[in-house]
């Protein structure tokens, strides 16, 4: 049964629809290939992790999903779920600003392969800068790691949890140049205070092709880094005016690293 339910989870996520015009069933099953599809999600809003992105715990017991106010768990044999990190309050400095939670809020990088945690950053206002978290599934216990240099995201952890793997403009350039996962979120000349989706949005934003020809047409300078979770040396790997994306580390290979030069 587990098995049955991780294939679900992990192929035929349904996830709670933002509109209230649509109510979905709890479960149906498809008319066109007869398999039985499964609503996993109640939050409005909420969202499963990107394809690449491991979302299950090592133990195969948990699912790792976002939702507008924070982050959760669904448990796979029971389907049960909680709130392991909730965002921050509001600001009361954010106005009517609707991306004020998006910039200050939590934003998920990947459930771990060797303990059972999920790997956050969140936003400082007064540093400008992120800071990587990490927080148990069970207990919901979150421990601070490092800051992120400045103008920098981060976007996989490797598989024994010791490093993980971004990237970073070499200088502060025009915001709406930049588009990617998991920027950081500022105000002002800040890096990356451009307009973003919601986290976790499945939506894609107009003018996608557009942005994406002129991010690749920039030229912008960045670097390919590893950072330390423990001491926070950060190593470079490669500098390049190329468009770098989707850093991925190998589930079991610590060493292993794989990323692509995006584009249109």
């Amino acid at each position: 049964m587990l098995r049955n339910i991780l294939s679900i989870a992990a192929f035929c996520v349904v996830l709670a629809l933002r509109t209230q015009t649509q109510n979905l069933p709890v479960s149906w099953v498809d008319k066109d290939t007869g398999h039985r599809v499964i609503r996993l999600t109640d939050e409005p809003g909420s969202s499963g992790f990107y394809f690449n992105v491991n979302a299950f715990t090592p133990d195969g017991k948990q699912m790792v999903y976002t939702a507008p106010d924070g982050i959760h768990s669904l448990d796979l044999a029971s389907l049960k779920t909680r709130l392991v990190v909730p965002n921050p309050p509001r600001r009361a400095d954010a106005g009517s600003d609707p991306r004020a939670n998006f910039r200050f809020g939590v934003h998920t990088i990947v459930v771990g392969r060797k303990t059972n945690s999920v790997f956050f950053t969140k936003f400082d206002a007064d540093t400008k800068l992120s800071t990587i978290y990490k927080a148990d599934v069970y207990t919901g216990e979150v421990t601070k790691l490092v800051a992120l240099p400045a103008r920098a995201s981060v976007a996989t952890i490797n598989a024994n949890e010791t490093l993980g793997v971004g990237t970073y403009d070499e200088n502060a350039t025009q915001p709406e140049q930049e588009y990617g996962r998991n920027r950081p979120q500022g105000t002002g000349t800040a890096p990356g205070s451009g307009p973003a989706p919601p986290a976790g949005s499945l939506v894609q934003p107009e003018g996608k092709g557009e942005m994406m020809e002129r991010r690749l047409a920039a030229r912008i300078p960045v670097v390919l880094y590893t950072i330390d979770l423990k001491g926070g040396k950060v190593t470079i790997l490669l500098h390049s005016t190329d468009w770098i994306g989707h850093m991925l580390f190998s589930p079991v290979d610590p060493t292993l690293l794989m990323y692509c030069h995006e584009g249109p």
